[in-house]
């Protein structure tokens, strides 16, 4: 649910009591700063306070003093607008290059670069070369109907947050040229409808997820001018819709898994400037990079 709203359930077909005695319930919550939880007979009323989750708690007490308890997480979420506004405060708003509409009463598909669906909720969220800076806020995981993340070409710091996985229907995630840190984060492996994603020309560390591999729409993997070590997940030749992949100039080592040769749709792959990374001298690769119209980067000794 959303801040500011109420559900309310009737729990009574939930519970059953041998005897037939006349049940007494009870709810509470884990963090009543998340949301509130009451009992008036078998219904249940939970309210969201603010964004976050907690375990509501429904308990069912008879005459004679048996008792029996269900539970469940609740995740509040935040609006749309209410996310928005977080992240022109967050990311410092009122010096972007173009913020047209934001923070008034218009529409959010007239905010720039803000597109809605037919309800009214965010589509996509395109601010490429717009001066933002600071940390990206993990709220925009809240941002359940986006399928297009576009914040490329702006100083934003920090770690990429782990929430973005939450964004179900997201198909273009798009944070290249930042100045982003830390690891990519394994939880991206549920964006299961993802198409595009582009991380390249941030100093991000560490070694390419092997969970990146279980991304079945993914066509365009951006890895370009990172500080990324370790070898090439074989886990990446998985991605049997992959058509284009750009691991160049990190500091990457070994070969290049024999998986990759069951990427039959890659017709686009760039693998020079690592610090070691190289093709398999073998009749089967020279087949296999024959068949991608551009490809560049050393072979094996």
């Amino acid at each position: 649910m959303f801040v500011g709203e109420a559900a309310q359930v009737d729990v009574s077909g939930n519970f059953s009591d041998p005897d037939g005695d006349a049940p007494g319930y009870a709810a509470t919550t884990s963090d009543a700063g998340v949301a509130t939880a009451s009992a008036s007979g078998s219904a249940v009323t939970v309210s969201g306070v603010s964004h976050g989750t907690a375990d509501v708690t429904v308990a069912e007490t008879d005459p004679g003093g048996l008792s029996a308890t269900q539970a469940l997480a609740m995740t509040v979420r935040l609006s749309d607008r209410e996310v928005l506004e977080i992240l022109y405060d967050e990311l410092d708003g009122d010096n972007w290059r173009i913020n047209s509409d934001w923070l008034t009463d218009a529409p959010l598909d007239e905010w720039y670069g803000v597109s809605t669906d037919a309800d009214g909720r965010v589509h996509t969220l395109r601010l490429r070369s717009n001066f933002l800076t600071g940390a990206i806020p993990l709220e925009l995981g809240s941002l359940l109907n986006l399928e297009s993340l576009a914040l490329g070409s702006n100083p934003l710091t920090g770690e990429i947050p782990p929430e973005l996985a939450e964004l179900s229907n997201l198909e273009d995630l798009g944070l290249y040229a930042n100045e982003l840190t830390g690891e990519i984060p394994p939880e991206l492996a549920s964006l299961s409808n993802l198409e595009s994603l582009a991380l390249g020309s941030n100093p991000l560390t560490g070694e390419i997820p092997p969970e990146l591999g279980d991304l079945p729409n993914l066509e365009h993997l951006g890895l370009w001018d990172t500080s990324l070590t370790g070898e090439i997940p074989p886990e990446l030749g998985r991605l049997s819709n992959l058509e284009e992949l750009y691991p160049y100039n990190n500091s990457l080592t070994g070969e290049i898994p024999p998986d990759f040769l069951d990427l039959s749709l890659l017709w686009r792959f760039y693998w020079d400037d690592n610090d070691g990374l190289c093709a398999p001298d073998t009749s089967e690769f020279d087949d296999w990079l024959d068949g991608i119209d551009m490809s560049r980067g050393p072979r094996c000794d």
